[in-house]
């Protein structure tokens, strides 16, 4: 999956996200390792990229401001799998056990 292929269907989301967490989205997809786009679906794509903040939040062991957006990021990426994976006709079981296999502990 490309980059430019997440950023475009982000884009299309109706509604779209408030300005500064749409921001921070396409600041996370832009900073996200080749490794964490290497699904094949978005569903999939959307899904790490949540994953990846997460483990952000958690490496950084402490409480920081920007905690709370990249918790909203985190989210809203989780969220956005859910909903490509019915645009896409994934089982969305199979995409919650892969993605709770990812958690950070």
């Amino acid at each position: 999956m490309t980059r430019d292929a997440v950023r475009s269907w982000l884009r299309s989301r109706a509604p779209e996200p408030p300005a500064a967490l749409a921001r921070t989205l396409a600041q996370r997809l832009d900073a996200a390792p080749d490794a964490v786009l290497a699904g094949d679906s978005l569903a999939e794509v959307a899904g790490r990229l949540g994953v990846a903040t997460l483990r952000t939040v958690v490496q950084r062991q402490g409480v920081a401001y920007d905690s709370a957006m990249d918790l909203l990021v985190a989210d809203a990426f989780v969220t956005y799998a859910f909903e490509a994976a019915a645009e896409e006709g994934e089982d969305i079981n199979v995409l919650v056990h892969r993605l709770l296999h990812e958690l950070p502990a």
